[in-house]
């Protein structure tokens, strides 16, 4: 199921790690998670934001919207959670360009990021 790291911190208990923006995480790790008081505290108050439906199902970038979709994407640094949304929607039946763009265009930038800092560390090195 998707989750929303909305803070600037990791957040990691239960033997769950969340990064701030999009992580990708298994239900039962998350329900155990959540159980803590304090970790409810952070779904409650906003900064964690799971992606359920109504009656409690993990949601699916497919379920979303094309425009809360792209916000979810643009919330996205897992490059190989990218790669999954990206073949989930180029699988749809009725492809949203949209948010394939919005994948693509996330990818790029988390590669473009991570390239920045390999230089500088190499940099800072010499």
């Amino acid at each position: 199921m998707l989750v929303q790291n909305k803070g600037d911190l990791v957040r990691a208990g239960e033997g769950l790690r969340l990064v701030p923006g999009t992580n990708n995480v298994d239900e039962a790790d998350w329900k155990a998670f959540v159980a803590h008081p304090l970790n409810k505290h952070l779904v409650e108050s906003g900064e964690l934001i799971p992606q359920e439906t109504v009656d409690g199902a993990p949601k699916k970038l497919s379920d979303l919207n094309a425009p809360e979709a792209a916000a979810l994407v643009k919330d996205t640094f897992d490059l190989s959670l990218l790669a999954a949304f990206l073949n989930e929607e180029e699988s749809r039946d009725k492809k949203r360009t949209s948010v394939i763009d919005a994948i693509k265009k996330q990818a790029e930038e988390v590669e473009k990021s991570i390239e920045d800092a390999k230089k500088q560390a190499q940099e800072e090195n010499e």
